[in-house]
């Protein structure tokens, strides 16, 4: 969207270590060593920032409580539904960011008026109406709720889903957000190519700091692949290299 950097937000537990370290000998609980929130937003498909938490028991929320003076003009999608918290979204939009974030039931809202189609995607067609977040403080936030009726139910048997925007309609349609949603999928990859070809998740480091670290490694290293990879798709097409080109072999 013309004026909008479009950046993708996800988070990830780090995998459980192994109990090698003595203070981790004596439990028979899964040693977590962190979690990391990642966003990804350039032409190369790379990862641009990294929230870090040593709990890798606490909620997403929490990493993100930090992530928002990251929003700047900025449009954030996110599948997580603790990331959907009415004080993250009013973070992100007083500092002049935009949002495009899926509505779970966790986050309740007053619809306003009856739902008008506004045509229709790939998926299935498009309704918009109002709604309304109010806070315990009895603030309003008013945004836009783009619901799609999908051809086919979601693999957890949803009929339609809900996606919160604060763009404002004049800046992007209803289907046009509808649509970029449907590309957050794109830091999943990535997070799949760390996991698997650049072994970011080492087993053995039980301490968090040693384990964050590692992560970061491993990102900088996808960032590098990431990079050859688009001046591959400058020169031959997306189709070729996606089809073609192993990022495996790459890394």
């Amino acid at each position: 969207m013309p004026g909008y950097r479009a950046k993708i937000l996800d988070g990830n537990h780090l995998a459980a270590s192994d109990h090698r370290l003595e203070a981790l000998r004596h439990t028979w609980a899964a040693p977590l060593p962190g979690q990391i929130s990642g966003r990804v937003g350039s032409a190369a498909d790379a990862g641009t920032e990294v929230v870090l938490c040593e709990d890798g028991h606490a909620q997403e929320r929490r990493c993100w409580a930090r992530g928002c003076p990251w929003s700047n003009k900025t449009i954030c999608g996110s599948r997580i539904a603790t990331f959907a918290r009415w004080i993250f979204l009013c973070g992100i939009a007083a500092r002049g960011g935009c949002f495009v974030v899926r509505q779970h039931g966790q986050l309740k809202g007053t619809v306003v008026g009856a739902r008008k189609l506004k045509g229709t995607i790939n998926t299935g067609k498009v309704y918009e109406q109002k709604i309304g977040l109010v806070n315990s403080q009895g603030d309003t936030l008013t945004l836009r709720r783009i619901t799609v009726a999908l051809q086919e139910p979601t693999r957890d048997g949803d009929a339609e889903i809900h996606v919160l925007s604060n763009v404002p309609m004049r800046k992007a349609s209803a289907q046009k957000l509808a649509e970029s949603y449907g590309k957050r999928w794109t830091i999943e990859t990535m997070f799949q190519e760390l996991t698997e070809t650049l072994t970011c998740e080492v087993n053995a480091l039980g301490y968090p700091k040693a384990a964050l670290f590692g992560f970061c490694l491993a990102l900088m290293a996808y960032n590098a692949v990431a990079v050859m990879k688009a001046a591959l798709r400058a020169v031959h097409g997306h189709e070729k290299v996606h089809q073609d080109i192993s990022s495996y072999d790459l890394a």
